[in-house]
């Protein structure tokens, strides 16, 4: 027999992010607290088919799974396993012995949380006791099924299954996670203000923001790592990279190669006495947010001595040659119908070939700079500086491929490039939502779609397959956007929305008659430009049209480009990188 289980919520409670910290310990507690359920199918003789956690001698080396059995003693803090699996049980096999380990797993963190931020409080709010255990108890929704070993499909049926409904939630909201009460159970804001106020100081500096009045759960992701040593077993990261570190690393990465002697000039008085003590955090990290005058000017942000420290700040970066974008890269790649591929080939061959691409998940995504949330099973979530997310896609896409080469796997990716203080939740509930509806559905998969997420909202970019970012282009979408800009003029591909409202429509145009056609248009726009040859003309013409889809017509899409699309992106990447000039 087959046993299939899964561990929900899954999006919501990862999605549910006001910080960077917040994703990632949302994304860890579902690998640890599924890996507490594997480890109970491996006591009873249980054997993985989904995710592979094994090595070629039967030795599980998935490192959460071998921390909970003891075989290593390897403190990971990276969420690998998915938070659904699939194993081969005995006839004796008690599945209710899985669900009780993740309930035992979960309770050890909820106290540990609970004990030492909020049982000291517990007095200044209204019922706190009951709400957390009321929210904690009926939170996790544990789904299983005892199948035949070709009903690999068991569990999308048994989802149709509804099996309870939370209880209604009164009171005021959570900051967080809004369909949950906040646990101190005051409709009276100063009694709300109270209990809150004294937690926060018991805390690190900035755990708690003024005004974040969070639900149990909510709090947990918040303060877990505090108490991870106690709840698990062993210390995880209390500081995580923020969406202005993000933001900011691209423009740092530069002043240290082009500006170094006014770069170290400027570390040199951020770490004074006079300065570090009013501005730097606690760990000794300088705060990205001295970067960005909106930021820096914001009183609410910071120490309330700290004005006119700040303002020589601004005076000293008005020498800096550039400022930092203000945006940062999510990215969220998904694998393409890999329920399919797992009734079509053996599933323990694409468990293993899985567990192949995702064991270099997190080298890869380094070497672009990048903040891996989650990688499990065919999912990856990470957030990367925005002038890298498109290479680390790539390279992940093509490990992907090499990976699942024998089983034809592919996969998608949503790109958003983010605004530093957009909502994470809304942001990551976008990023599904394209990745989902437009890469996979509008786009047949093997597809990656952009888009930007500014001050005023999201904004799609466009979409596009692998093969015309990478091998069919030629070379990388930066080089291409440096050489509109070189070659012709960024005037352009403002034009190239009018060009394509008076040509989309047409059909059955041939990939030369397009060529002719932007051929005379870039031609209006180099006409003082004498050094530009018709050869460089001919090179940009040329990706240009791949990137739009030119390189399958008039097949595909009825012989429409999608030439809006591609200047959208490319006036975008070249509208940050001005920025940094």
């Amino acid at each position: 027999m087959r046993f299939h289980f899964a561990l929900g919520p899954v999006q919501s409670f990862v999605a549910q992010a006001r910080r960077t910290r917040d994703l990632w310990a949302g994304s860890f507690l579902i690998s640890y607290l599924v890996a507490n359920g594997i480890q109970a199918v491996l006591q009873q003789g249980g054997q993985m088919i989904f995710p592979a956690v094994t090595d070629t001698d039967g030795g599980v080396d998935d490192p959460l799974i071998a921390r909970l059995t003891g075989t290593q003693d390897i403190s990971d803090t990276l969420a690998t396993v998915p938070n659904r699996f699939v194993a081969e049980v005995l006839d004796d096999f008690d599945p209710l012995n899985c669900a009780r380990a993740i309930e035992t797993a979960w309770a050890r963190i909820e106290h540990a949380v609970w004990d030492a931020y909020v049982e000291p409080i517990e007095s200044l709010g209204h019922e706190t006791r009951e709400i957390w255990r009321r929210q904690v108890n009926g939170f996790w929704e544990i789904s299983w099924a005892l199948a035949e070993a070709e009903e690999m499909d068991v569990m999308d049926r048994r989802k149709n299954w509804r099996t309870g409904v939370g209880p209604s939630e009164g009171g005021i909201k959570c900051t967080m996670m809004p369909q949950f009460q906040e646990i101190s159970g005051h409709y009276v804001s100063t009694l709300r203000g109270e209990f809150w106020r004294a937690l926060s100081v018991t805390l690190p500096p900035r755990e708690l923001r003024e005004g974040e009045e969070l639900s149990a759960v909510a709090l947990i992701k918040r303060l877990f790592p505090g108490v991870a040593e106690s709840a698990i077993g062993w210390a995880v990261p209390t500081h995580y990279p923020s969406t202005v570190d993000l933001a900011a690393q691209p423009w740092l990465g530069r002043q240290e190669k082009k500006n170094a002697p006014w770069f170290r000039m400027l570390q040199t008085y951020l770490r004074s006495d006079d300065v570090a003590s009013k501005l730097i955090l606690g760990s000794g990290q300088i705060d990205a947010s001295l970067w960005y005058e909106s930021s820096r000017t914001n009183d609410r942000l910071w120490p309330q001595d700290s004005s006119a420290v700040r303002r020589q700040v601004g005076e000293v970066l008005k020498a800096a040659e550039s400022l930092p974008t203000p945006y940062y890269a999510v990215l969220l790649m998904d694998g393409d119908k890999l329920g399919e591929l797992l009734r079509k080939n053996d599933p323990g061959e694409v468990s293993r070939a899985l567990k192949s691409f995702t064991q270099n998940v997190k080298p890869l995504l380094e070497a672009d700079g990048g903040t891996l949330i989650y990688a499990g099973g065919d999912d990856v979530l990470a957030l990367l500086p925005n002038n890298r997310v498109l290479e680390a896609a790539l390279s992940l896409r093509d490990r992907y491929r090499q990976a699942l080469v024998d089983c034809g796997g592919t996969i998608s990716a949503a790109i958003v490039y983010v605004h530093m203080h957009a909502p994470l939740t809304s942001v990551l509930r976008e990023a599904h939502r394209l990745l989902d509806q437009v890469a996979k559905d509008q786009n047949g998969r093997n597809s990656a779609v952009f888009a930007r997420w500014a001050s005023q909202g999201p904004t799609t970019l466009f979409v596009s397959t692998w093969e015309r970012l990478g091998t069919e282009l030629g070379f990388s979408l930066r080089t291409l956007a440096d050489e509109v800009r070189t070659v012709v003029s960024t005037r352009f591909l403002s034009k190239i929305q009018e060009l394509e409202a008076r040509l989309g429509d047409a059909r059955f145009i041939s990939r030369e008659e397009w060529v002719d056609i932007l051929h005379e248009e870039m031609e209006r726009s180099t006409l003082e430009r004498a050094e530009t040859s018709p050869q460089d003309l001919l090179t940009v013409m040329n990706a240009l049209l791949c990137l739009a889809g030119g390189a399958s017509l008039p097949k595909e899409r009825n012989g429409r480009l999608e030439l809006t699309g591609a200047a959208r992106l490319l006036r975008f990447l070249l509208g940050y990188e001005e920025e940094l000039a």
